[in-house]
């Protein structure tokens, strides 16, 4: 069990070591029975929209970070619940990609917290946004 200011602490340093395209950094955050989960996503995109497990995320983090060249959040909005193991939030990002084609988009976050470890990530984004970028990649 986290403390609410800890569960939020820890969300943000997730996002911010996002930002910094930091797919090791990400996984260190992450419990063991970690579940990852974009159920947007497109189908098109060859990575997985549920992750479970620390190595599967960490395989999934570092093939969608692959392509990224700098990454910056935008109205972070974090907040912590009456549980105090719950975040919320909402934000908007802007990525340059290796291949010199820009993305943005703008999200919805839900973070399960345990023991200052990330042990649930959802993430609801504009599934056309992400695959108008994944088409550019190809």
């Amino acid at each position: 069990m986290s403390n609410s200011k800890s569960a939020l602490r820890v969300a943000t340093d997730f996002l911010h070591t996002m930002a910094r395209v930091d797919p090791d950094g990400l996984t260190a955050l992450l419990t063991d029975d970690v579940l990852i989960n974009a159920p947007y996503a497109p189908t098109e995109i060859p990575l997985p929209r549920r992750n479970v497990g620390k190595e599967a995320c960490r395989v999934m983090l570092h093939a969608m970070m692959g392509g990224i060249e700098s990454f910056e959040w935008s109205e972070l909005d974090l907040h912590a619940t009456d549980d105090p193991d719950l975040v919320f939030g909402t934000g908007s990002s802007r990525v340059m990609m290796k291949n010199g084609h820009p993305y943005g988009n703008r999200y919805c976050f839900k973070f399960v917290i345990k023991d200052e470890k990330v042990q649930e990530y959802h993430e609801y984004f504009d599934p056309a946004l992400a695959l108008e970028a994944f088409r550019k990649m190809a």
